[in-house]
């Protein structure tokens, strides 16, 4: 039987997850708001409202479609080191 073998990115996502657990759970017990209903408080108002909604319409398109964030390119290249013109992975950095 193969060991499990998870990418960076996999290791990543159960990171943050833990960390929305512990946070939520650190929230409860001290009788705070969690996360969640804090969005739904920012979703009750009309200001925070059109942000919320733009912000999270931008990481779904961000995480079904692979549609680039704001800034993603620049920090790309930041955190790689690279040059422009430079293909790494799907993207291509210009």
């Amino acid at each position: 039987m193969r060991s499990l073998q998870l990418t960076k990115a996999e290791k990543a996502w159960l990171g943050l997850f833990v960390y929305v657990v512990i946070a939520d759970g650190y929230l409860m017990r001290a009788q705070n708001d969690t996360m969640s209903i804090c969005y739904g408080k920012w979703l009750e108002q009309q200001r925070s409202r059109r942000v919320c909604i733009a912000l999270t319409a931008l990481m779904i398109a961000h995480l079904h479609w692979r549609a680039p964030l704001p800034g993603q390119k620049i920090l790309r290249r930041i955190a790689t080191l690279k040059t422009k013109n430079q293909t790494i992975g799907v993207y291509e950095i210009q």
